[in-house]
């Protein structure tokens, strides 16, 4: 009763909830399709491309989505001015990624997730939850059908082409953005450490869910990284409920409203599902995904790390939106430095297993910072706007 009654408290986070879980199923429903009608090695394939247009795409963002959820909360309108600034630097990354990878649809890919993630961003700043709604699953069933079609039309290429074109839709915001508010420079000075820091809390809350891909396919090749990528979808479908949870407490907490109960009862939540994957998946797999066995224990390692990622997402927004995201960034790299050193030092002698090891060492490592941090240093009470 407990955990219904804070659920289902708030309108706002029913929708933020609703609406991730069904963007998660419907990712998560094309990844275990796309399990059934490729090999190992093409599932691997896809899932590094996809990695590197996600961290080309996060590398041109700078850090604008917290920065955006944070000031607009707080009535600043600076809308314009980071669109702007993200719309040049994303063109630029994707002309840089298009003369590596000869593939246009990477780059178009990174030109529309930079702009409808700012559209998203704004608009849970300005706590518009229906938009919200609206806009992230119709821009995931339109990029699922698109990849889908042009896969059976062009190959593997075609569900990267799916994903970018699925973006262009939105670009009508734009118009709206520019109408409404003017690009003002001295926002970016203003605002440029919280950006800057923020940024870093970008790459570093990106960079373990793709930089892994990228290195383990020299180290490993396609097929155990498609076994790997099939862990990673398992803590995605896992992390819905903390990173709504996280999405929806940051511009309240930025507001001056604290939800201390709701972020205990999500790390027990956080512990409940960890134990049921632990016992479950080595009973499922083998009859669901019997070409993926290697996998059973990286889906057992991956369950164990939602704890760690739980208790970050709850913590996270106190430093947030009391402007103190250094300490975010430090927490970040902890995990990201962790996360690729033990790569590199033992997954090519011991196993794709210690992938799976790496990741939830650094996410552990990062959530015991941000526990002493908080203790130790504290956050100042934030002031309702």
């Amino acid at each position: 009763m407990v955990i219904k009654k804070f659920f289902i408290k708030s309108a706002g986070l029913s929708k933020i909830g609703f609406t991730n879980a069904i963007d998660t199923t419907i990712i998560a429903i094309f990844w275990l399709y796309l399990a059934t009608i490729l090999t190992t090695e093409s599932y691997g394939e896809i899932s590094y491309f996809i990695a590197v247009t996600a961290l080309a795409s996060v590398v041109s963002f700078l850090g604008s989505g917290n920065t955006l959820m944070v000031y607009i909360a707080k009535g600043i309108k600076l809308q314009a001015t980071f669109y702007f600034i993200v719309i040049i630097v994303s063109l630029i990354s994707s002309i840089i990624v298009y003369g590596i990878f000869q593939n246009i649809a990477i780059s178009i890919f990174i030109m529309g997730q930079g702009i409808f993630s700012l559209t998203t961003f704004e608009i849970l700043g300005k706590k518009e939850y229906n938009n919200y709604s609206k806009y992230i699953i119709s821009q995931r069933i339109i990029s699922v059908v698109l990849a889908i079609i042009l896969y059976y039309i062009i190959g593997l290429n075609g569900i990267i082409f799916g994903f970018a074109f699925s973006f262009l839709p939105y670009f009508i915001r734009l118009y709206n953005v520019f109408k409404d508010s003017k690009i003002e420079i001295k926002y970016l000075k203003k605002y440029f450490i919280f950006m800057i820091n923020s940024y870093g809390f970008d790459l570093s809350k990106v960079f373990p869910s793709y930089i892994d891909k990228l290195l383990i396919y020299p180290l490993l090749g396609f097929a155990l990284l498609g076994n790997y990528q099939l862990g990673i979808q398992s803590l995605m479908v896992l992390t819905i409920i903390p990173y709504t949870v996280f999405q929806f407490i940051l511009p309240r907490k930025s507001s001056g409203i604290d939800d201390k109960k709701l972020k205990t009862i999500m790390v027990f939540i956080s512990i409940l599902l960890s134990v049921l994957v632990l016992f479950l998946t080595p009973i499922v797999f083998p009859i669901i995904f019997p070409q993926f066995i290697q996998a059973i224990e990286i889906v057992q390692i991956m369950s164990i790390a939602i704890i760690p990622i739980t208790i970050s997402f709850m913590y996270i927004p106190d430093f947030l939106a009391n402007e103190k995201s250094k300490f975010v960034l430090i927490g970040s790299a902890i995990f990201v430095f962790l996360q690729i050193l033990l790569i590199m030092l033992f997954v090519k002698s011991h196993g794709i297993t210690w992938a799976a090891a790496a990741f939830i060492i650094g996410a552990s490592a990062e959530a015991i910072f941000l526990v002493i941090i908080k203790k130790f240093v504290g956050t100042n009470k934030v002031k309702p706007s």
